[in-house]
């Protein structure tokens, strides 16, 4: 993808958005949209052309009692039936259970790492 890339982020942990605003940001991506509830992310989804984004960075679990990342599953197959956008799953869930992006990035892994793996996705 390269640079200045536009995403959309759906992730319910305004600490974690944030990190990841400014990670993005930093390495030259352009924020294009952003829902803080598994709700708020149904209602983008539900209007995701308008965006204009080649990236989704979806986060599995959009409720704090959940660990099964079935909120990321559902986003990302209603995702799949409105557009060829590219999904990043990003969850502090292991890698099997949080199965439903195009890509996987732990939340745990080192600062930049997810602006890495946006950039050098292949279009």
């Amino acid at each position: 993808m390269g640079f200045n890339e536009r995403f959309i982020l759906i992730d319910d942990n305004r600490r974690d958005a944030q990190d990841i605003f400014n990670e993005m940001t930093s390495a030259g991506h352009v924020i294009a949209g952003y829902a803080s509830s598994y709700e708020e992310g149904i209602n983008l989804v539900s209007e995701i052309d308008r965006y204009n984004a080649s990236v989704i960075i979806l986060d599995g679990n959009l409720n704090f009692h959940r660990e099964d990342c079935g909120d990321g599953k559902e986003i990302a197959r209603l995702i799949r039936e409105k557009s060829g956008i590219k999904i990043v799953a990003h969850s502090s869930s292991k890698k099997e259970i949080a199965n439903f992006g195009d890509i996987f990035v732990a939340k745990q892994a080192r600062y930049g790492t997810l602006a890495e793996v946006v950039s050098a996705i292949p279009r």
